[in-house]
């Protein structure tokens, strides 16, 4: 690390130790906290769920980690600006693949949306029925897709009975 040009941190405060250890090894290196350059996720907070705080965790967002490539894109260019293209060639090439993953997620997320509506209905309707009665009754009369076998024998094991079908 000592003779490092430049040191890319995923930052939002999760690497408190870093400026202890460019201290001890004495590099002259830029230091580049990545995450600071885009804003905080929130989430619900595990110990009170009505209150939301901030979630460091900026790669679990595909436009965050898009936001990211360019920084680390730029700021390599500025360490050997002889290689600009080959850095601009490759995040071009990832930001292409998160750009695909991006699509991916938006289309898996549409076809989920209305088995989750249909299952919230049905589980409105009938509230009484155990969830594994829940599914078979949504595979067979709704034609909706099987879950796994595996899953409800797993489910019925667990409650030491026979599934009577409704």
């Amino acid at each position: 690390m000592g003779d490092a040009q430049l040191i890319l941190l995923s930052a939002k405060h999760m690497e408190s130790y870093v400026g202890k250890l460019k201290e001890a090894t004495g590099t002259k290196g830029d230091l580049v906290e990545v995450g600071d350059g885009f804003a905080t996720l929130k989430m619900k907070s595990e110990k009170d769920p009505d209150k939301v705080i901030d979630d460091p965790h900026w790669w679990h967002s595909i436009a965050n980690t898009e936001k990211a490539v360019k920084i680390v894109r730029d700021e390599l260019i500025k360490v050997s600006p002889a290689d600009k293209q080959v850095f601009t060639d490759n995040a071009a090439k990832y930001l292409a693949k998160l750009d695909e993953l991006q699509k991916w997620v938006k289309n898996e997320l549409a076809k989920l949306a209305p088995r989750q509506a249909q299952a919230r209905d049905f589980a409105r309707r009938f509230p009484v029925l155990r969830p594994g009665k829940r599914i078979h009754h949504l595979r067979h009369r709704r034609h909706l897709e099987r879950r796994s076998a595996l899953v409800e024998k797993s489910w019925r094991n667990r409650r030491g009975h026979q599934d009577s079908g409704v």
